[in-house]
């Protein structure tokens, strides 16, 4: 027999745990210079921690959805992938419980509002927040040769020394928010798919400018 009254507790926790959410205008205006994505990500995240995990899409819904995510934020989705979670989330709104159900809603408000964006996720690799997706460089107008970024990068992945200009080699492990604020004249910053003009090997501070020999991608002037 069913349990009316484990049921009726089930549906108050599920709206208790609903209003803790934030409100679909939350969804539709993410902060500037947050990506969307990476909003729905730590959305889940937080519904996953208040979850009693009773009801399945409460518990395997919301797994599923952080997979799902998260594979968009490291280009491993495709045109599919966001059909199964429209499936997904549309079964969560429909039969879900209220909290579940919540989610489903603040997820698709965000997708709707900010459609351009997941597709730029899914379909190009690109995060425009460069949050998902980006590189690293070191701003050589910035660099004071202080040598902060070797001591903090694994050997061989930045290239330097005392007063000079340090190059990036290797930014696959770079990549967090430590490595970037351990220069502490901001010099290291994110980019694109296309990096600005850049040493290709260390130099003297000061001795780079814009178009100079050595530059990455920079044309080297024609001897007369």
């Amino acid at each position: 027999m069913i349990n009316k009254e484990m049921l009726a507790e089930r549906e108050r926790i599920a709206l208790e745990n609903a209003y803790k959410l934030p409100e679909i205008t939350a969804a539709q205006s993410v902060a500037q210079g947050e990506c969307p994505v990476a909003w729905c990500l730590k959305l889940v995240k937080d519904a996953r921690a208040i979850s009693d995990g009773k009801s399945v899409m409460s518990r395997d819904g919301l797994w599923q959805l952080e997979l799902m995510i998260e594979a968009a934020m490291r280009g491993q989705s495709g045109e599919e992938d966001l059909a199964v979670m429209k499936e997904t989330l549309d079964a969560m709104e429909l039969i879900g419980d209220a909290f579940a159900s919540k989610v489903a809603k603040l997820i698709k408000a965000n997708q709707a509002a900010y459609g351009e964006e997941w597709d730029l996720h899914v379909r190009r690799n690109r995060c425009t927040a460069l949050i998902c997706y980006y590189n690293l460089y070191i701003d050589p107008a910035a660099c004071k040769g202080s040598g902060a970024c070797l001591k903090a990068a694994p050997s061989g992945a930045v290239l330097g020394g005392d007063g000079m200009i340090s190059v990036i080699k290797n930014d696959r492990e770079l990549k967090n928010e430590a490595f970037i604020a351990s220069c502490p004249n901001g010099a290291i910053k994110k980019c694109g798919a296309i990096k600005p003009p850049c040493p290709t090997a260390p130099v003297p501070v000061g001795s780079f400018g814009g178009g100079a020999e050595g530059a990455a991608g920079g044309r080297r002037r024609r001897r007369g």
